[in-house]
């Protein structure tokens, strides 16, 4: 085992002739991200509503007019919520204004939106991810009258400048959130479907061994193969090499990977949907490949399972969504793990 040096905030190891490179993204690592993670814990409904699917993913297309009726709607306001990372919420009022239907109507498809997906309103919603840090008070928009006329005070929170004379005529009062960049890496965007749940397992052994100064859990790990003839003494040069065309090229994605004084142990898949014998026979070879003695996948879906079942060196942790004993069960699997090294 080499280790290569690196920055403070990267940490690159030689394992078996393989370099593995690890650098922490920061919309993982940051503090909202984890405040979330460990929210989910007392709250199985919040933890699927997360963990099932992608803010994309909210909605399903299918060939019936209603259903596509419906989901044009929703599409408008994903469309919305991506282009401005802001969340409306509208108190109820009468007006008839263009402003005040355009924002009313996004502020009640996002209501509509959390009742029937978790039963709960878009003011809960905000209260809660509020708290926890997810969204932050961006705009505020309040009716006022000055001499006998009526104005819109807009107050916008990060210059904290407040325009008494914003002449758009809503005399109701608008609420903006502003989306954290953290949640908007890994919800919002429709390409890291699947993300949510692999940060929440690496979040979850994270702290569990944070007081173990032996074992280190590390998050999306870059397998490269070792097809030059010498290995490049830096990181530096290895990266200089892969972008000259060299031998050495990034071959898989470790979504969690464990080590024990400084030696890889165990290797962590993550599926947030059905896993197949395709997806356990991949990461049986990655192992080999390694050199690596125990690998899990943790799935929502694999075949009938229920709880871990097993694969040669394979633990397959299933039905994590509904399962009362996930996490638990994944730690207490990780301990025996880290045990016997």
């Amino acid at each position: 085992m080499n280790t290569f040096t690196g920055s403070t905030s990267q940490k690159d190891l030689l394992h078996n002739g393989f370099p593995l490179v690890i650098k922490p993204l920061d919309y993982v690592e940051s503090e909202e991200i984890k405040k979330l993670i460990f929210a989910l814990e007392d709250d199985k409904t919040l933890r699927n509503f997360f963990i099932k699917q992608t803010f994309s993913g909210l909605y399903s297309k299918n060939g019936h007019q209603d259903k596509d009726r419906e989901n044009n709607k929703y599409q408008y306001f994903f469309d919305f919520i991506r282009e401005s990372r802001l969340l409306p919420k509208a108190m109820p009022g009468k007006s008839t204004s263009k402003y005040y239907t355009y924002i009313s109507n996004l502020s009640n498809i996002a209501d509509q939106l959390f009742n029937k997906t978790i039963n709960r309103s878009l003011a809960h919603v905000c209260e809660k991810a509020e708290k926890i840090g997810i969204i932050s008070p961006d705009i505020f928009i309040d009716s006022v009258k000055h001499n006998g006329k009526e104005f819109d005070k807009v107050t916008f929170v990060d210059e904290e400048q407040i325009h008494d004379d914003f002449s758009i005529s809503v005399p109701e009062k608008f609420s903006f959130y502003k989306i954290s960049d953290s949640l908007f890496e890994i919800w919002i965007k429709p390409e890291n479907t699947g993300l949510f749940l692999e940060i929440w397992v690496y979040h979850v052994l994270k702290e569990h061994f944070k007081s173990n100064e032996c074992v280190e859990v590390f998050h999306s790990v870059n397998v490269y193969n070792k097809g030059a003839k010498s290995h490049p003494e830096t990181l530096e040069a290895l990266i200089q090499n892969n972008s000259m065309k060299s031998e050495i090229s990034s071959i898989t994605e470790l979504d969690v990977l464990i080590t024990k004084n400084n030696k890889p142990i165990c290797i962590i898949e993550c599926k947030n949907s059905e896993a197949d014998m395709s997806d356990i026979l991949k990461q049986y070879g990655v192992t080999q490949l390694l050199n690596i003695e125990n690998g899990i996948i943790v799935t929502d879906v694999f075949h009938k399972s229920k709880g871990i079942t097993y694969f040669e060196n394979l633990h397959i942790v299933s039905d994590v969504i509904n399962s009362l004993y996930f996490p638990a069960n994944i730690v207490k699997l990780v301990d025996k793990i880290v045990s016997l090294h």
